[in-house]
């Protein structure tokens, strides 16, 4: 993990909510893995003071090229959302600990919503390079907030897309798609970034049907994203069964489901 320098090479405003970024940062793109996340900060002014963690949502090693697709929400991004090609960023990364790959011949859902889908492409494409077809479920709460659906579509797996109102594909929620699957077919592994009570309900069916290996990506509000200020701490079951905490930032973002323990 370092610090550098890394230029803008697009902009793109994608929808009402969404906006992509693709930076050159070589020395990043070469060692990120999926599920990791970098630091950013842009401009040489102190608001907003903290940077922002944003999902690696696609690399390119040869070209040395990062893709942050992120929600506009708040200062910091809305700020990186204003930067021109050509801008210069400050990139701390890679950070965190990524999803762990599936073994060979396993059964594979990658399940995301919302802007949770971001850390997913990077996923599904490395899994694809090892030769897995997972079943990707996607979900939205409206044909208008769909997002990346073209880049997944493009990898050529079975892709399932749901929307609250049925407005695209499946109507209702990605759970519901995911415990469909599951009560027809063994599924081995569970990959699944999205808002909390999403997260909470894949914990639930990963529980009901026994599949051990069900990896959450978290997010939680973080202040140095190195684990030091303690300030992205979650609840977790530890292993001797008592209640402890992790960090979101150093120790996850990624935990397995049998491990995190939600807010009621």
């Amino acid at each position: 993990m370092n610090v550098y320098q890394a230029e803008i090479l697009t902009s793109e405003k994608l929808g009402q909510l969404y906006h992509l970024l693709i930076i050159k940062q070589p020395d990043i793109a070469l060692t990120a893995k999926p599920g990791q996340f970098v630091y950013l900060k842009g401009g040489k002014g102190l608001d907003p003071l903290l940077p922002r963690p944003l999902s690696i949502h696609q690399l390119n090693q040869k070209e040395g090229t990062i893709q942050l697709l992120f929600q506009l929400k708040g200062k910091g991004t809305i700020g990186f959302s204003k930067m021109k090609t050509g801008d210069l960023l400050t990139v701390l990364g890679p950070l965190g600990n990524g999803f762990s790959l599936a073994d060979e011949g396993q059964n594979i859902v990658i399940i995301g919503g919302g802007i949770g889908v971001a850390p997913l492409l990077y996923l599904a494409e490395k899994l694809q390079e090892r030769h897995f077809k997972p079943i990707i479920i996607l979900g939205f709460r409206d044909k208008e907030n769909i997002v990346a659906y073209e880049s997944f579509s493009q990898l050529g797996c079975q892709l399932i897309v749901a929307t609250e109102d049925g407005s695209f594909g499946r109507r209702g929620r990605v759970t519901g798609v995911l415990e469909e699957i599951i009560s027809s077919e063994k599924i081995d592994v569970i990959y699944a970034c999205g808002p909390q009570p999403m997260l909470k309900a894949v914990q639930k069916v990963a529980e009901k049907w026994e599949v051990e290996n069900c990896q959450l990506s978290l997010e939680a509000r973080m202040g140095c994203g190195l684990g030091a200020c303690m300030a992205c701490v979650c609840g977790v079951r530890l292993e001797d069964g008592q209640f402890g905490y992790r960090r979101v930032c150093s120790e996850g973002p990624v935990f397995n489901s049998r491990e995190v323990l939600f807010d009621e």
